[in-house]
């Protein structure tokens, strides 16, 4: 045994390839038990349709294909898990079928996401990293979403997806690049209407790194700089030009039924309600199928809010509702809040110890550093600000995977030849600490597996 302890720990150990097959059966085992216990969960757990908002998920599916797809979607989802959803109701189907297939379903999904998470952050991080990036929020997360009629884990890796193109867009602009992550921009937006938050603010990360390019090298004062300078401006400009072309279809019929162009029942009324029977009596009125007959002066809206609330309440709102997705998340999904709690401490600490190597960084990556805080302040304050409404931790969920993979990318990055002696060896600081991080995995996710996914409904 002790040549594989030494693998753990020791530096200059250990194979890729070994640890890419290691990781690979790893995944496999517990993809499997996961597969088997979110049935369990399924099936005991999350048996009525009608809870939360699964119902209506189903009821649509089935009208887009009864109409052949002529249905009008309302503007309070967004449609993408609507489609999706038509792929596998057939005719005669009755709702519960219905509803155990779209279960199944959803499992199956959570299942592939996990190995394409693994797969994509392989593209930035070691094999170990990687999975621990994948198995983190699928032990203790994922394994309790699975079973739902809902788009909560696909959320969760579209989210975490975009943003990490969004920073690679940032760092190292490219036409393929564009467009990729015009694409999947698209596909976020599509599936929670959230996306254009994280697309104002890469427009002005990008906007801020190469204009401050042009002001260093004065492109403008030669050709041989000026011309690359608007290719790469260009490479970011299509990003948002692909994602409005794209939803343009849809916003189109926004506009015609609505009067908007990115009209949405939430960002519309339901965002400047103040509790959760106030936003109950917007959503009797079907303001997301139909135009208001109401005055305007009888609805939420932004300039009612300013006028019913002071200063203080509207800047206390965003920090106390945040504090308290936080505590949502401590309280329904323990395991998941200790990992961040772990991360987040080693990398201060490691960040302190090896300040001259973090400050280096920081440097090197400061447009991407500048993109992330501007994205995690803003999406705490929008979760925060919602938080009153009691629309459960999904919320923050949803943005969860952006900071956990920040702080794994940046523990790397900063430990990554750091080594430290003991007796006659030299041990890796960084597989201590990702040995340390899959314990805390296992031990969190055992509980998860043998007792939360029994009794915790995680629909809300």
């Amino acid at each position: 045994m002790k040549p594989f302890f030494q693998s753990l720990l020791l530096a200059e150990t250990g194979s890729p390839r070994i640890a890419a097959v290691a990781v690979i059966l790893i995944m496999v085992v517990i993809s499997s038990w996961l597969y088997r216990v979110a049935h369990v969960h399924a099936e005991t757990v999350n048996t009525d349709v009608l809870r939360n908002d699964q119902f209506i998920y189903l009821e649509y599916a089935e009208k887009l294909v009864k109409t052949d797809y002529a249905q009008f979607l309302p503007r309070q989802r967004m449609p993408s898990y609507f489609y999706f959803l038509t792929l596998f109701w057939e005719e005669g189907m009755d709702r519960e079928t219905f509803f155990a297939l779209a279960k199944h379903i959803n499992i199956i999904v959570t299942i592939v996401l996990l190995f394409a998470i693994l797969a994509f952050s392989r593209m930035f991080l070691p094999w170990t990293e990687s999975a621990l990036m994948a198995l983190i929020p699928g032990v203790l997360v994922f394994v309790l979403k699975a079973g739902y009629a809902q788009p909560e884990v696909f959320l969760m890796a579209i989210t975490w997806v975009c943003s990490v193109l969004l920073m690679r867009m940032i760092r190292r602009p490219a036409w393929p690049l564009a467009i990729v992550t015009g694409v999947c921009m698209w596909l976020w937006q599509y599936t929670k209407s959230s996306a254009l938050v994280a697309l104002l603010l890469f427009c002005i990360a990008y906007a801020i790194k190469y204009l401050w390019i042009a002001s260093r090298d004065k492109v403008w004062q030669s050709k041989e700089r000026l011309r690359p300078w608007i290719l790469t401006v260009a490479r970011g400009i299509l990003v948002p030009t692909l994602f409005f072309t794209l939803f343009f279809p849809y916003a189109r019929e926004s506009k015609e039924v609505f009067g908007s162009w990115l009209y949405s029942v939430h960002t519309r009324y339901l965002f400047w309600c103040d509790t959760p029977e106030e936003k109950q009596e917007i959503n009797r009125l079907k303001l997301a199928i139909r135009p208001s007959d109401m005055p305007a002066n009888e609805l939420p809206s932004g300039a009612r809010f300013w006028q019913e609330h002071s200063l203080k309440e509207i800047l206390e709102r965003p920090i106390d509702g945040a504090m308290g997705q936080i505590r949502r998340i401590a309280k329904y999904y323990p395991g998941f809040a200790r990992l961040f709690q772990y991360y987040f401490w080693v990398a201060v600490v490691a960040g302190l110890l090896r300040r001259h190597r973090a400050l280096a960084l920081l440097r090197a990556h400061f447009f991407e550093a500048l993109f992330l805080a501007m994205f995690f302040f803003a999406y705490l304050a929008l979760c925060g600000w919602w938080e009153p409404l009691g629309l459960g931790a999904r919320i923050i969920l949803a943005f969860s995977l952006v900071p956990l993979f920040a702080l794994i990318w940046w523990v790397w990055q900063v430990t990554r030849d750091w080594n430290v002696r003991y007796k006659a060896n030299e041990v890796s600081v960084r597989k201590l600490i990702n040995l340390a991080a899959a314990v805390l995995v296992g031990l969190y996710g055992w509980k998860v597996f043998t007792k939360t996914v029994f009794e915790f409904y995680a629909g809300g």
